[in-house]
């Protein structure tokens, strides 16, 4: 099982930009999301559910719009740079 990094999380989730908030927002906007990504994912992997959960959990059906699919690729981005920084580790 992979092990999520925050920073990583917080890279993907922050370039997505899900809600369009940062434009105007601080930059940790979405930090409190990306945390509950990285401590959920121990339990629930399926990263890209996940992801879908916790952004329509935190902003409602009517503010958080983007479909599974759309969490699907993220969760992919995701995954690609936790395996590509273990690979530059070993």
């Amino acid at each position: 099982m992979e092990i999520l990094d925050f920073n990583t999380v917080k890279k993907h989730i922050d370039e997505w930009d899900p809600i369009d908030l940062l434009a105007f927002c601080p930059n940790d906007e979405y930090d409190g999301e990306s945390r509950m990504i990285v401590d959920s994912f121990r339990k629930e992997n399926d990263l890209g559910k996940l992801i879908y959960n916790i952004f329509r959990e935190s902003f409602g059906e009517s503010t958080f719009r983007k479909s599974l699919e759309e969490c699907n690729q993220v969760a992919q981005k995701i995954m690609k740079s936790i395996k590509d920084l273990k690979y530059k580790i070993r």
